[in-house]
């Protein structure tokens, strides 16, 4: 399973080969293909000089999320296809792009799944990294069906290229298992491939053999 998502991802990295995906999907001529084509276009200008941490471009997260939806999921939504693409501006580039924004140039549920998925604000949560973690949850969740959806592919990408020490990958494996692990079962979408990719980090970190941890020994169970 998780090969198949990896062979999707490393053959959609351009646009030609993404449009192509969407091209199949949406007429060349129609609205919706343009939204998305712009939306691309807006995506890889504003994340363009960004590196993850493991010096990879950001735009190449962009793209895993958008080719989960629409290649691996198959779900043909012009809006969430833009809001993937969309998902991480308002979040990474505030000086650039605001909800407003969106709205006025993609419409108000392009804007709502954008804003369902931006982490609100670290500093209201007093530094409280569990708070912030429970309030992103919970954020999505009221954005409802298509917004779940939406961060679980992202989550999805996340885990699939986890990098980082091994403090900062059983954080993220930790936050995944209690806050979105439960939305995919909920939403009945990415559950499998989440455990997978969880097991998968677990094991080739070997990140929990000395420690005694319910989530990585419940995962590998």
């Amino acid at each position: 399973m998780l090969p198949h998502i990896w062979e999707l991802i490393e053959s959609h990295t351009d646009k030609r080969s993404v449009m192509r995906a969407v091209a199949q999907v949406w007429d060349k001529g129609s609205a919706e293909y343009a939204d998305i084509q712009e939306a691309y276009c807006d995506a890889f200008r504003g994340h363009r000089d960004q590196t993850r941490d493991s010096g990879e471009r950001y735009f190449r997260h962009v793209l895993g999320v958008v080719i989960i939806i629409l290649c691996w999921l198959k779900i043909h939504d012009a809006d969430l296809i833009i809001a993937a693409f969309l998902h991480d501006l308002v979040e990474d580039k505030p000086h650039l792009w605001t909800l407003r924004k969106i709205e006025a140039k993609y419409g108000k549920r392009v804007a709502n799944l954008v804003r369902a998925v931006t982490k609100p604000e670290y500093s209201r949560y007093g530094g409280k990294t569990e708070r912030h973690a429970v309030a992103t949850a919970n954020k999505v969740r009221m954005g409802g069906r298509i917004a779940i959806i939406l961060k679980l592919a992202d989550r999805l990408h996340n885990m699939l290229t986890l990098w980082g020490t091994p403090r900062k990958k059983q954080s993220k494996i930790r936050e995944t298992t209690i806050y979105y692990l439960p939305m995919a079962h909920q939403v009945k979408l990415l559950w499998r491939e989440l455990h997978l990719a969880i097991a998968e980090q677990i094991k080739s970190d070997h990140m929990y053999d000395n420690e005694d941890s319910e989530v990585g020994h419940d995962l590998l169970a």
